[in-house]
């Protein structure tokens, strides 16, 4: 099966976890494409300032892969920055926030496997 660029579903969500601004979540594959395994495998923009509220995942783990920009990240209480190449690991009972930083819009690969 191939899916090419313009044929996935985009959604855009405002005040995303109770963040602030758009997100805008380029669905890469759909849940039943993966056999309902993962709730997400997308390609996700954060305009500059836009953030994602602190959330807890509970009974799945969420994987972040850093394409551009750069990301200032509440880790389960800690703070960092994350730059292009960088991953975040969010498992089980484990909470995150993200916000795009530095002046740049923030895109990263997002994928959420159920546990």
């Amino acid at each position: 099966m191939i899916c090419r660029k313009g044929e996935h579903r985009i959604e855009t969500r405002e005040n995303a976890r109770g963040g602030n601004g758009k997100v805008l979540i380029n669905h890469l594959l759909e849940s039943e494409q993966v056999f309902n395994k993962s709730r997400m495998f997308s390609s996700v923009t954060l305009e500059p300032g836009a953030s994602l509220g602190y959330h807890i995942h509970e009974n799945e783990v969420e994987f972040f892969y850093i394409l551009k920009g750069a990301a200032k990240i509440n880790d389960n209480g800690s703070e960092y920055i994350l730059y292009p190449g960088d991953t975040l690991f969010t498992g089980d009972g484990e909470g995150h926030y993200m916000e795009a930083c530095e002046g740049e819009p923030l895109e990263y690969i997002a994928i959420i496997i159920l546990k």
